[in-house]
């Protein structure tokens, strides 16, 4: 068909069409091979980020998580992370992942117990492990991390540390300091410093009267919320729950799941034994010893009742030679200062637990 009709007029014949024809190819071919390339560029992609070799990952945990004297709202510390892993990082089966802290924060908090509304009392700074590498396992990817808290004298201690776990040591740095509820406000601007992590233990602001509230465990050695525990009424009630919660426990915690988390028989038992040492250390200084003969009286009374592990002592009484045997321990001078004889009689020591 001629050019002048629509047609797409005669084949080019002869070298110039050959190098036509061979040019398109390439361009052709070039570009297939660049859709193809992309392809499987994506492909390898998608299997990366779903085999978890590099992915972006963030975290939110409660820790420590205490009543207010009032028993209207509970304090705890909310960490906020987030990081970039690359590697498997299963503990082993493989070497541990490489992981680029992008922000690790953390706050006070005041969660409200009659609407749960949470309120950030006060931002520490970020810690030293933002924007570091580090080497770590699946369980603690973002490092571990560990509070408390503590009322005293009207104000709230707390210590906050972060341990990032390398070879061919560990580091942990600490915030430590007070927080001052009257007025609203850090009694000192809070630091991290690199030390050793001696927080830790139960307190009783754990308890207000039948509720006990604690952190329930999550992923990554964050707590993945807080709940308040009513043993008598057979009733667990959530305050802040994250994501991780909420799918762990299908939205919400029943009493089978918390009540083995129940730190209320250690805890009053404690509070117990303090008590009761107080009252008698009292006691004996006020019948006219000094308080630290009132320490000791205290502590033979405190074994007496079972508070106390009971000590193991040496008692005393003549035996005669042909008593002598098991049970019996016979004292020379070469171990003691003094060495009891009788030409009648040798002094027997009986080791027994009183």
């Amino acid at each position: 068909m001629p050019r002048g009709h629509g047609g797409p007029g005669p084949r080019r014949r002869g070298p110039a069409g050959i190098a036509a024809r061979r040019a398109a190819f390439v361009r052709y071919t070039d570009r297939m091979w660049r859709w193809l390339a992309a392809a499987a560029a994506a492909v390898v992609l998608v299997g990366i980020w779903a085999s978890g070799l590099a992915a972006l990952r963030s975290g939110t945990g409660y820790f420590a998580p205490v009543f207010t004297p009032d028993g209207r709202s509970i304090l705890a510390i909310r960490r906020r992370t987030s990081a970039v892993t690359l590697g498997f990082g299963y503990e082993f089966f493989t070497p541990p992942a490489t992981v680029f802290i992008r922000d690790d924060r953390y706050a006070l908090v005041s969660i409200a117990i009659p609407d749960h509304r949470l309120t950030v009392l006060g931002d520490l700074p970020s810690s030293p492990l933002t924007g570091r590498r580090l080497h770590a396992y699946h369980g603690a990817i973002f490092a571990s991390s560990t509070a408390h808290l503590r009322w005293e004298d009207g104000r709230l201690s707390y210590a906050v540390a972060v341990t990032r776990y390398d070879t061919p040591q560990s580091r942990t740095f600490v915030a430590r300091g007070q927080w001052d509820r009257a007025a609203a406000r850090f009694v000192e601007p809070p630091a991290w410093r690199e030390s050793t992590d001696s927080a830790g233990g139960d307190e009783p602001e754990q308890l207000f009267r039948n509720l006990e509230v604690m952190a329930l465990p999550g992923s990554e050695g964050l707590p993945c919320g807080v709940v308040t525990l009513d043993e008598t009424a057979g009733r667990v009630t959530p305050l802040v729950m994250t994501s991780t919660c909420v799918s762990k426990f299908s939205r919400e915690p029943a009493m089978s799941d918390v009540s083995p988390l129940s730190r209320r028989h250690d805890i009053e038992r404690a509070v117990e034994i303090k008590q009761t040492y107080a009252a008698l250390v009292a006691r004996g200084v006020a019948a006219g010893a000094n308080e630290g003969t009132a320490m000791l009286q205290a502590n033979k009374e405190m074994e007496r009742l079972g508070y106390f592990p009971r000590s193991p002592t040496l008692t005393a009484r003549f035996a005669s030679p042909d008593s002598a045997g098991a049970g019996t321990l016979s004292l020379c001078r070469h171990k003691f200062a003094a060495c009891v004889r009788s030409s009648r009689h040798r002094m027997h020591f009986l080791r027994r637990l009183r």
